[in-house]
């Protein structure tokens, strides 16, 4: 008899921590998808993440929760457990629609991302240009007038700095290393806005795919575990 007893309160304890499993989780839940923006790729994404990473609590709670079957239930547990066994169907659509709207997301957030950095790039690329423009346009006074501004001993620190040796006298030097320090400038940003757009689709693609098979990997287990209780239906 004590050893039954026991038991018994063995049991009791793990369908209670059940239920105090899925009450966090529903709070995280709530958390995570209140105010919604669905809208919002960045927000889409973040939420599956957040809600597949979490995963195991609703799931970990829900085994403890149908633990023992019938075995020595309460009146009204019998509805709450035929609740919860349709519930876990309908976790399993969800978390199952969750695996392409990662995806998508990704591939949205990717897309805008690229956009503005862009954008970005052809605006400080157009100011080169004009930049470029003025110096191929400027007359050999307006040059010696840059070249006297230039002998200031702060700019001919930062020249120093810069690898620049330039004999300020010729104007024409002069030119030719301004502009070539302009093209420089240009190849220089193309190369960072591609390396940057490259880290940021590597690292978009891979917690894509992670949150994809993790939200495919729990709808399959709440299936099992809707089919698996079809007692409590």
């Amino acid at each position: 008899m004590a050893d039954s007893s026991t038991q018994n309160r063995s049991v009791y304890r793990l369908r209670w921590i059940g239920y105090g499993l899925l009450v966090f989780f529903v709070i995280d839940a709530l958390t995570i998808l209140i105010p919604p923006q669905f809208t919002n790729a960045a927000w889409e994404i973040q939420a599956v993440g957040n809600l597949v990473d979490r995963v195991v609590v609703p799931l970990l709670g829900l085994a403890l929760v149908f633990f023992g079957e019938y075995f020595d239930r309460g009146k009204l547990e019998p509805i709450i457990l035929k609740i919860l066994s349709w519930l876990c169907l309908l976790l399993a659509l969800l978390f199952f629609l969750m695996a392409p709207l990662s995806g998508i997301s990704a591939v949205r957030i990717n897309s805008q991302t690229s956009e503005v950095a862009n954008q970005q790039l052809a605006q400080q690329i157009s100011n080169l240009d004009n930049i470029e423009r003025q110096i191929n346009q400027g007359t050999p006074e307006q040059l010696k007038t840059l070249a006297q501004q230039l002998k200031r001993p702060e700019i001919q620190e930062q020249l120093k700095a810069q690898g620049i040796d330039v004999n300020l006298d010729d104007p024409q030097q002069l030119k030719s290393v301004f502009l070539e320090r302009v093209r420089g400038r240009k190849t220089q940003l193309q190369a960072q806005v591609d390396t940057a757009l490259s880290g940021r689709t590597a690292n978009l693609v891979k917690s894509a795919v992670k949150w994809a098979l993790g939200a495919l990997i729990a709808s399959a287990l709440f299936f099992l575990l809707w089919k698996s209780t079809d007692w409590a239906r």
